[in-house]
């Protein structure tokens, strides 16, 4: 299942928790991502986007993702 970042869902989210952008012939452009599967192994380079849960200050959970490249900054 090949999806556009910016039409996932939370219900995407829930049902798969990490969510790759696979930059090969497999999809239509940049924003192009896919799921990843139980059990299978991220390559190493890809961007991934995965499922989370916030906490503001009074404890209340927030659902939400992260977009993670690799690199060892947080923006």
């Amino acid at each position: 299942m090949i999806k556009q970042v910016y039409e996932l869902t939370a219900a995407d989210l829930e049902r798969y928790p990490i969510w790759v952008f696979p930059m090969d012939q497999s999809v239509e452009d940049e924003a192009s991502v896919r799921p990843v599967q139980p059990g299978e192994v991220v390559p190493d380079g890809l961007q991934t986007i995965v499922r989370c849960v916030f906490r503001d200050r009074s404890g209340r959970e927030l659902p939400g993702y992260l977009y993670a490249s690799g690199v060892e900054k947080v923006e």
